[in-house]
């Protein structure tokens, strides 16, 4: 037997989340997240390991840190062709 399709409740209120309600709901998730993720990544240091591995950990996280300043400085900025020799 099939079951009935029940009807979603909604949870949210009506009203609509704006853009910068959402990033502030986001944000506040997502970097808490971030930061204990970084601190467990840290807590690894009391393991066995070479100066290569916690080098490539350090230019793994670098290089991710380094994107996420690249994505929020280019935000609502366009990019100015520009020309050296």
């Amino acid at each position: 037997m099939a079951k009935s399709a029940k009807p979603k409740s909604s949870a949210k209120p009506e009203t609509q989340e704006t853009s910068e309600q959402r990033f502030v709901r986001l944000t506040n998730k997502r970097v808490t997240k971030a930061m204990n993720d970084i601190r467990l990544i840290g807590n690894l240091a009391k393991y066995a390991h070479t100066q290569e591995q916690a080098d490539r950990i350090q230019a793994a996280l670098d290089e991710a840190y380094n994107d996420v300043q690249r994505r929020f400085a280019i935000v609502g900025k366009p990019e100015k062709p520009t020309f050296q020799l």
